[in-house]
Parts: structure tokens; sequence; C-alpha cells
């Protein structure tokens, strides 16, 4: 717990420096929610919030029910359906669009501690007021170290996704997370924090923001 209580205390701290430094700032609280698993099946409900400063500023939600198929020991499949309502930074109103998520991800074990994971998505997304299907692909290259003893902290990790919108033929978006520490709290609950260097494609060019971010499995 000791560790947590670090953890927790530089991602509280962090983020006075980087206002110092003008970047903007948003925190990405996460859930996901086991809800039946069978054999290799398994079911669970995503929950996805996103705040920009101040804190209370919610402008994004999203939700999603994902079915995953685990083929075999280091290859699994899994297909969704998420609602997402946001409000963009140049939007006074909440827009809301639905999406279908397809993929398939490979893992490759890097000796006995060391996890090497590609998650590929497609998505097909309908926005609203629009009719056309917005296809985008995402790739997500992750690398995990377990510990070499069993504690409650399970995993440092570092990960690399891009995305690609086939509408526009080009790439909109990466996300950096140079460093992700994951914490098994009990038998059904895994918290991860993290922190993450977003990149996005605007009219204007790439803007960037840093992202506060966590992730809490049931």
């Amino acid at each position: 717990m000791q560790k947590i209580f670090h953890i927790i205390l530089l991602l509280l701290v962090l983020p006075l420096y980087i206002k110092a430094n003008d970047h903007l700032i948003e925190f990405w609280p996460q859930f996901n929610i086991g809800q039946w698993e069978k054999d290799k099946w398994k079911l669970e409900a995503h929950i996805e919030l996103r705040f920009t400063e101040p804190i209370t500023r919610l402008r994004y939600f999203e939700y999603s029910e994902k079915l995953a198929y685990q083929a075999f020991k280091y290859l699994n499949f899994r297909a969704g359906l998420t609602y997402i309502t946001e409000k963009k930074f140049d939007q006074v109103k909440y827009r809301y669009n639905t999406r279908l998520e397809f993929e398939a991800n490979p893992s490759l074990p890097l000796g006995e501690k060391t996890l090497l994971t590609l998650r590929n998505r497609l998505e097909l997304r309908k926005f609203q007021d629009n009719n056309a299907i917005n296809f985008r692909s995402r790739h997500r290259l992750r690398v995990a170290i377990e510990p070499s003893s069993k504690t409650t902290f399970k995993t440092i990790s570092m990960s690399d996704e891009i995305f690609y919108d086939y509408t526009q033929d080009q790439f909109v978006e990466n996300r950096y997370i140079p460093i992700q520490f994951e914490f098994e709290v009990s038998s059904e609950l895994d918290i991860a924090l993290y922190l993450m260097l977003k990149s996005s494609q605007a009219t204007s060019g790439w803007s960037q923001s840093f992202i506060i971010g966590s992730n809490f499995d049931f």
C-alpha cells in the first residue's frame, strides 16, 4: 500500500509542473466490470469518463459492452458496442456517437516476466446528424514487466497507440504512455495508474495534452 500511496502522490504533484508549462491536463478514470465468464468467453462493461480543468468539468462519457474470446494462450478476439456523448473544446452542446469495435490481439512472451502485446482494433463509427459510417483503426504496442516476487504490485508497463482514419486517409492521433503501474488490491479489484501524452490532428496542426489516468478492473 505504501507504493500505491507514493505513486498516487506523484500523479497529484505532476499536474502542477505540467500546468506551469502551459499544457492542457485531462483526467481519465475508467472502470471495467465483469458481467459473465464461461470457458474461453468473457463479457464485461466498460465505463470511461474524461475531465478537463477544473476536475469537475466532465466533457466525455463512454459506455461499452465488450465480448472477448480467448482463442489461444497468446491470442484473443474481442467485439464491442460503444455509446459516447462528448463536448469538444470548441462546442457548446454535448453530441453523441456510437461505434462497433472488432479486435485481434496477439501477444508474445519475452522471457518469464515480460510480455509484448499488440492490440489491433477496427472501429465503425456513426456520428450524430451524419449518416456516413466512419472507419478508423487503432494499433497499440505494449510491453509489461512483472516483479520478480509476488506482491500487490502486478506490472509496470509502457505503450504507444496510433489511430488511422480511413475517411480522412491519414493518422489522426497518437497516445504514448511512458509509464503505467498496475496493482492487485484484492481478489476482485485491480487498479492501474498511468501518465499519457496524447497528440491529436486538428485543422491547425497537431495539438498535445497530458492525461492522468486510472483504470479500476472489477
